[in-house]
């Protein structure tokens, strides 16, 4: 019920602003293939819309030149290589997803002629990927969806899935996990003034809920199950 309820709400958040409403020729075709095929509670289509236009805002509030085709198909098909039948076990899912890429690219009409820029900046997309990302897009994005692991929008992203994904068994666990993106994300953003701030702002987010959490259960963590 906990991942129904969550489901519900980042499903409606996204929708109330989704570019993907309007979308016409090849970002129609993007937009259908994700929301059919990338279906997950915490990274699949909505976080690829979500990603897209936190991108997209960081670009223009850093005053940096961005291809806004490149981040719109870069952002809905960023995790692809992690959904079934394209992931592929061994393979880390941003680099699988350039691997599967082109592909959904080329049926949607998308220009391929922009491709590569598109692989560029799903490649290092992952805030744990040690590699500097290095194209405009590229940084936009990867500081997108870093954020997106900050602030309210990851409490509720990592709640819903809560014991449906390997790693992440029980409440307490995604406990433990914020508590260190609270404290290690920030410092991996690699964009300027304004993506640092908002990074700032979204850790402070992140600890005031911690931080009354640990008070409202006396320091006793979150119950194992219910």
């Amino acid at each position: 019920m906990r991942a129904f309820i969550f489901g519900i709400i980042l499903a409606s958040a996204a929708m109330a602003v989704s570019p993907c409403d309007s979308a016409m020729g090849w970002r129609e075709s993007l937009c259908a293939f994700a929301k059919k095929n990338l279906v997950h509670f915490a990274w699949g289509y909505e976080h690829g819309i979500r990603d897209y236009q936190l991108a997209l805002k960081l670009a223009q509030e850093e005053g940096v030149t961005v291809d806004e085709e490149v981040l719109f198909a870069a952002g809905l098909l960023h995790d692809i290589g992690g959904f079934a039948p394209y992931e592929k076990a061994g393979v880390d899912h941003a680099l699988r997803s350039t691997q599967v890429v082109d592909p959904v690219l080329e049926a949607s009409g998308f220009p391929m002629v922009k491709s590569n820029a598109v692989k560029r900046a799903i490649l290092t997309h992952s805030y744990y990927d040690p590699a500097r990302p290095e194209t405009p897009e590229a940084i936009a994005l990867h500081d997108a969806d870093t954020l997106d692991f900050l602030g309210a929008i990851s409490i509720a992203r990592l709640l819903a899935i809560a014991g449906r994904e390997r790693g992440l068994s029980d409440p307490k666990t995604v406990i433990k996990l914020l508590t260190q993106f609270q404290k290690d994300l920030p410092g991996k953003l690699y964009g300027g003034v304004a993506t640092k701030e908002l990074g700032r702002r979204r850790s402070e987010e992140l600890g005031s809920f911690l931080r009354l959490l640990d008070e409202e259960t006396f320091s006793l963590g979150l119950p194992l199950h219910g």
